[in-house]
């Protein structure tokens, strides 16, 4: 009792306790091994000191800005243990439960580990020459930095290439930072931001608030608007990016949905026929399909390539059960919901009709809390209430669940070596390879519940204390480099801009067939501006031809892809079946840095490579 100066002890679980010794003064500090007939030590503010038995004692470790280094070479000792008779016999490491010296006969007092980013948890049993034993676990927290904000960090992350990050501080700031954390300005709106910020390729940047206004600001932090455009009502999610039409999306919670032109500034066009709120964003598919879900899982759908005059739905679709969560939408087109009984649905929106419908339902027994990502082989992730990670197969049957330890409600990221980032409100960041594994951990004292931004080979998560950290991704090796993975979902979830638009996630940002006129021969074009800040435009040209893949010779696969100095997959901006016709192809460069890059076009009987320059 620090109070009373006294320490006690009990020989019957807690239910009877006797004075073993009292100080004149009250007790600063005071530890207790129950292990054999050790008491342990107490030390008081008249500098008294009781020391009974064995005590084992290691001191946590935090390196929360290490830069971006895989592993740090770190000592522990047991020099700072205690021994009141005798000496250590025997002692034992373990680094994460799993024991790192061999022979216990033979002990090691120091121990030298790599240890990684992120925590692990050492720890260390001893046994003196009389046969007490005690033990103590150390933390060692390594990160590549770690700043503060002055408010909760619940919304997405968001990047311009690698060297500008934006947090969204619920309340109404906005940081702009620099890669390493350092803040240089925040971008001031009225209102709360609930949601996380979308970023164009000309580097604007979009910002909902729920005092019903949307904001845009340019890469200089200068509003690009004389005034916020008035929506009528609470704003909570992320805009849309439409690069092709150049307008935003957003839904508000009175029931209306708005396109916005974005440079202009003004409402293009709003639907207000809608049966609930709107809370969650809408997404845009590479078949210029515009679907966003109602806050009781309505769903709507726009054709983008056929919008009617005033603008109507062309699908609608009732799922009788309320979405938590924004759409993903895989490579074939088809859009995922989560909701609120526990359900991952997938819905079909077919162009050639008006009536949606659902392919399949898988049962997750939860709530599903955190929207869907989808990687480059097909399968769903999501997280549940109930702190499970599902993956999902294409087919619909669950090809396995992770189970953590608090409410999963932080969007994962999937990398090109295929880790899954997730985080929970047990402030766990955990990353899984494809067979569960866990490859990487942090544990924070505060809820991570917002969406995991990955670039480059580090992950950004933010914390509901309004930490902001950043861990160098030591999972990944070469597959970083090569791109064998990754996600095949851009959402804005998944987007390290968080666009909301299918052709934003591949840097692609819209293909356009300019003519159906059939040309004679295939060909490649130079870019156009070369060189370019921040898009260019390739235009390309294909024939028709015959081949045993094709049937007819009317359609084949058309690959397009942009490769670094060093012959690297950097993006792949075309990988579809095209009719014959000439093409062009706009490449937003924004998230590259300056120099010389190739783009190669490939089909079944054609290829062609041609240079291009990015200069900032």
């Amino acid at each position: 009792n620090p109070d009373t100066g006294s320490i006690y002890k009990t020989t019957n679980g807690g239910i009877n306790w006797q004075t073993q010794v009292k100080f004149a003064r009250k007790l600063i500090n005071s530890i207790f091994f129950p292990s054999g007939n050790k008491v342990g030590y107490a030390v008081g503010d008249s500098g008294l000191i009781l020391k009974t038995g064995l005590v084992a004692h290691l001191e946590n470790k935090y390196l929360y800005n290490d830069g971006r280094i895989q592993t740090h070479n770190l000592t522990f000792s047991d020099s700072s243990c205690y021994i009141l008779n005798g000496t250590i016999d025997s002692l034992w490491w373990y680094i994460n439960g799993v024991r790192v010296n061999p022979s216990a006969s033979q002990p090691q007092h120091t121990m030298t580990y790599n240890y990684k980013q992120g925590t692990t948890y050492v720890q260390l049993k001893i046994k003196d020459s009389n046969g007490f034993i005690d033990s103590t676990t150390a933390k060692v927290v390594r990160a590549v930095y770690l700043t503060k904000t002055n408010g909760p960090i619940k919304a997405g992350l968001s990047l311009i290439g690698e060297d500008f990050l934006y947090a969204i501080s619920t309340g109404n700031a906005v940081y702009r930072m620099g890669i390493n954390g350092d803040t240089l300005y925040t971008l001031q709106t009225a209102g709360n931001i609930l949601s996380s910020c979308s970023i164009s390729y000309d580097t604007c940047v979009y910002i909902c608030s729920d005092n019903t206004n949307l904001y845009g600001f340019s890469k200089s932090g200068v509003p690009i608007w004389t005034l916020p455009i008035f929506l009528g009502a609470p704003a909570t999610c992320t805009p849309t990016v439409d690069s092709i039409s150049n307008r935003l999306y957003v839904g508000v919670a009175n029931k209306k949905f708005f396109a916005i032109n974005r440079q202009a500034g003004n409402i293009a066009w709003f639907y207000d026929t809608i049966n609930s709120p709107i809370r969650n964003s809408a997404v845009v598919s590479i078949g210029r399909k515009l679907v966003f879900a109602s806050e009781s899982g309505f769903i709507y759908g726009f054709d983008l390539n056929t919008l009617p005059t005033p603008p109507y739905p062309k699908w609608k679709l009732n799922l009788n059960d309320s979405v938590f969560t924004s759409p993903a939408i895989d490579a074939q087109g088809y859009f995922y919901f989560g909701t609120r009984s526990g359900k991952l649905i997938k819905v079909d929106l077919p162009s050639s009709s008006t009536n949606g419908s659902i392919v399949w339902q898988a049962n997750l027994n939860s709530p599903v809390v955190s929207s869907p990502t989808i990687d480059v082989n097909g399968n769903i992730y999501c997280g549940t209430n109930d702190g499970n990670l599902y993956c999902i197969r294409p087919g619909g049957s669950i090809k396995w669940n992770y189970l953590s330890t608090g409410s999963v409600r932080s969007t994962a990221a999937i990398t090109r070596s295929m880790i899954v980032y997730f985080g929970n409100d047990a402030g766990e960041l955990i990353g899984l390879d494809t067979n569960k594994n866990v490859q990487f951990y942090y544990k924070d004292s505060s809820n991570i519940s917002c969406a995991i931004l990955y670039k480059s080979g580090t992950a950004y998560i933010g914390t509901e204390t309004g930490r902001l950290l950043a861990f160098y991704d030591t999972t990944s090796g070469i597959y970083e480099k090569s791109g064998i993975g990754g996600p095949a979902w851009g959402t804005f979830q998944n987007n390290v801009r968080r666009t909301g638009s299918q052709q934003d996630g591949g840097q692609s940002i819209g293909i356009q067939k300019i003519t159906s006129t059939v040309p004679e021969k295939y060909e490649l074009f130079q870019n156009y501006p070369n060189p370019f800040n921040p898009v260019t435009k390739i235009k390309f040209s294909i024939p028709l031809f015959l081949s045993p893949l094709t049937k007819g010779g009317q359609r084949g696969i058309v690959t397009l892809k942009v490769y670094d100095i060093l012959g690297k997959e950097v993006a792949t901006l075309i990988n579809e079946k095209l009719s014959p016709g000439i093409y062009t192809v706009d490449f937003d460069g924004t998230n590259f840095s300056s120099g010389v890059y190739f783009y190669r076009i490939r089909t079944e009987n054609f290829e062609s490579v041609r240079k291009m320059i990015v200069l900032k």
